[in-house]
Parts: structure tokens; C-alpha cells; sequence
């Protein structure tokens, strides 16, 4: 004897029941993958090479890098301007400014380049060779940083 099943004869309930449980895991991804880029947690740019991919990361605010450095952005700029930092370390941004986002966008692709980075959220970038890395901010050019990694 042949087994078929005829989809048309099931009960109502059974498809409000099965549409009901799709409509709450679709709601459910589409509320992560908001909240995410919200909480400025959003995937690293394809635009940046696999080193800055791994070193880059964007970070909770109260999860800062042991031995790290915090640079504070507002719309006057970064605060400061200039860090010193040794080999190894970690450099962090964190948005203070209320009013707009901002970058950390390397002047010529071998630093830093994090994604808009939105009030409260935070961007971290742990140097491994010494030498010069300036940024700016892609939104707000005249946004200029400096940072200097020594032996």
C-alpha cells in the first residue's frame, strides 16, 4: 500500500501553527542582525585585508584590551591627536560625539579602518610592526590622527 499524504486536507491550525513558528525565527534573525549593527558589532568591511581583519576589531565599550590605549572621538576630533604606543599593543577608539558617526580610516590602507562607528560604540586595533600609521575619519576628513609604534 502506498503512503501519500494530501497536504490539502490538513487542518487549518496545522498552517497557522507552521506560518506562526517561520514568522518568529524570520523576526528573530532580522531582530539580531539589527541589533548588531545597532551595537556597532557589525561584520568587519570587505574592503580590509586579511591582517586588518584579524587585528581589527569592533569591541563592547566595557571590554577594553589589557594594555591598551583609548583614543576619544568627538566632533572636534580625535582626543589625542597623537599616541605612543609599543609593539603589541592596542589602540582603541570609542564615539563620544552624540550627534555623528565616524570612522578610523587609515591614510593609506596599512593601519586602522573600522566601519561608521556610531555613538558609545568602540574600534580597536592591535599594531604589530613599528612604524608611522595616520588615519582620519572617511566622514569627516579633516579628522586627523596619528599613530606611532615603537620597538
Amino acid at each position: 500500500m502506498e503512503n501519500t499524504t494530501n497536504y490539502a486536507s490538513r487542518p487549518l491550525w496545522h498552517w497557522i501553527i507552521a506560518y506562526a513558528i517561520i514568522a518568529v525565527i524570520v523576526y528573530g534573525l532580522v531582530y539580531y542582525i539589527i541589533a548588531l549593527k545597532k551595537n556597532g558589532n557589525a561584520p568587519v568591511p570587505a574592503n580590509q585585508s586579511p591582517a586588518q581583519t584579524l587585528q581589527g576589531t569592533v569591541i563592547g565599550a566595557n571590554n577594553l584590551p589589557v594594555n591598551s590605549v583609548v583614543v576619544t572621538i568627538s566632533k572636534n576630533g580625535f582626543s589625542p591627536k597623537s599616541v605612543t604606543i609599543k609593539k603589541g599593543q592596542t589602540v582603541v577608539w570609542k564615539n563620544e560625539d552624540a550627534s555623528s558617526a565616524h570612522t578610523v580610516t587609515s591614510d593609506n590602507n596599512n593601519g586602522p579602518m573600522s566601519p561608521e562607528l556610531k555613538k558609545n560604540s568602540t574600534y580597536s586595533d592591535t599594531f604589530m610592526e613599528a612604524g608611522t600609521y595616520h588615519y582620519h575619519c572617511k566622514l569627516h576628513p579633516e579628522m586627523k590622527g596619528t599613530v606611532t609604534v615603537t620597538e
